[in-house]
């Protein structure tokens, strides 16, 4: 399985001494050419999963702010609640009809930490001078206004605003939209918007449209936990997510149920309700033997934590919930198609976890190493493991591996009902 490609523009936005403080984040089809947006909700979807879940936004960003562009009806949806705030700059865009409405939502979003930014300005009316006070960037179109720039600026001076020049090309431009005044400035002459690429196993559609029934159903969260247990990919989005959205974790995720409480029901619903809005079909995904190895793998290693607590003193129970994580993840590589170290720099995982994928070390990754003899039938490598795990003889490990299958087994055929 190689991955969907997805891709994500951006480009840089500078300030007055020509540092980088933020990208403008860009909806692209490809590598290269225009994008062809049909539908601006859409576009704005798929920039928010490609930059959130599939990419990282860390890796998108760094420490920088984005800059989003919002159409009307998104920036009335429930998908701005989703946005951290201290990360996300709302573009408006030039197709949004300024109304009361539109005033009082944009005011709402600044009370909760959002900086609110209008694209594209050439001119001002009065729908514009409305909504100003509650805006706090606003882009002016340097070629569009041309020689009316000057005056622009000073209708625009009265108001607490920063002024952004965009689709700047030359260094006279950048010198007089400087002495007028102008903080941050975008555009062809520091740097052409470049086209960020990724490779992502989809989440599957059915596994999507699942998640959202239980979550609207209010089920157990042993029921939510159950279906990222058979879907590495969609694991993988969670914990991409939760290390994006829930900024200053005191504590590293150590299971999926974790991060679930941590995102919180109301949040995943929303995010899950995205994917599945942006993904396409991929319903080969229940039936792929690899995923129902991934899965596999957990449950045999959950079950091998636990039989282990039973005969080791001191052993901290909680590791089971560790082991299932660890299982599924350790073949996230090969679903994903790109190096482990790299897929787990960007995940706020334990270190526990970390040393049992990436050395095979500790509790943990010396029993998922038994699971790779075991499925690589090395009966020499079995036999010295079994030797050092006294507590696990060949009967309770044969018991286990079928368990294992038959609770994978099961849970295919569940998802698939």
């Amino acid at each position: 399985m190689t991955g969907q490609a997805i891709f994500l523009g951006r480009q840089p936005i500078l300030d007055r001494n020509e540092r980088l403080v933020a990208y403008e984040l860009l909806f692209r089809h490809g590598r290269s050419g225009p994008a062809r947006i049909a539908d601006d909700g859409t576009a704005t979807a798929t920039v928010i999963a490609n930059a959130f879940l599939s990419l990282g936004l860390d890796n998108v960003l760094g420490p920088h702010l984005g800059f989003l562009n919002v159409d009307g009806e998104t920036l009335f949806s429930r998908t701005m609640e989703m946005l951290p705030p201290e990360r996300i700059v709302i573009e408006l865009l030039e197709t949004v009809t300024i109304d009361d409405r539109v005033v009082e939502r944009c005011s709402e979003l600044r009370k909760a930490g959002f900086t609110i930014a209008l694209d594209d300005v050439a001119a001002l009316d009065s729908a514009h001078e409305a909504l100003l006070p509650s805006i706090d960037i606003v882009k002016l179109d340097i070629l569009e206004v041309g020689d009316g720039l000057g005056d622009l600026v000073e209708r625009l001076r009265p108001y607490p605003l920063r002024l952004l020049a965009e689709k700047v090309e030359d260094r006279e431009q950048v010198e007089r939209c400087r002495d007028l005044g102008m903080n941050l400035f975008q555009g062809y002459f520091f740097a052409c918007p470049t086209v960020l690429e990724g490779r992502v196993a989809e989440p599957s559609r059915l596994n999507l449209v699942r998640l959202v029934g239980k979550l609207t159903r209010d089920i157990d969260v042993d029921e939510i936990e159950a279906v990222f247990k058979h879907d590495p990919a969609l694991t993988h989005s969670l914990l991409r997510l939760v290390n994006s959205v829930a900024l200053g974790l005191r504590n590293r995720i150590s299971s999926v149920r974790q991060a679930i409480m941590v995102l919180g029901r109301r949040q995943l619903q929303r995010w899950v309700q995205l994917l599945l809005f942006v993904g396409s079909d991929n319903s080969q995904v229940n039936n792929s033997p690899l995923l129902a190895m991934a899965a596999t793998r957990g449950r045999l290693l959950e079950l091998l934590v636990e039989e282990r607590c039973k005969y080791v003193k001191g052993l901290d129970k909680a590791i089971a919930d560790q082991a299932f994580l660890v299982g599924m993840l350790s073949l996230l590589d090969v679903v994903l198609a790109r190096p482990l170290t790299e897929l787990l720099e960007e995940l706020n995982l334990a270190p526990a976890i970390y040393a049992a994928l990436l050395r095979r070390a500790g509790v943990l990754g010396g029993l998922l190493a038994l699971i790779e003899e075991v499925e690589r039938n090395d009966h020499t490598a079995i036999v010295g493991r079994l030797g050092v795990e006294q507590w696990l003889t060949p009967e309770r490990l044969l018991r286990m591996q079928v368990e294992a299958a038959r609770w994978a087994s099961q849970l295919g055929e569940d998802l698939a009902a």
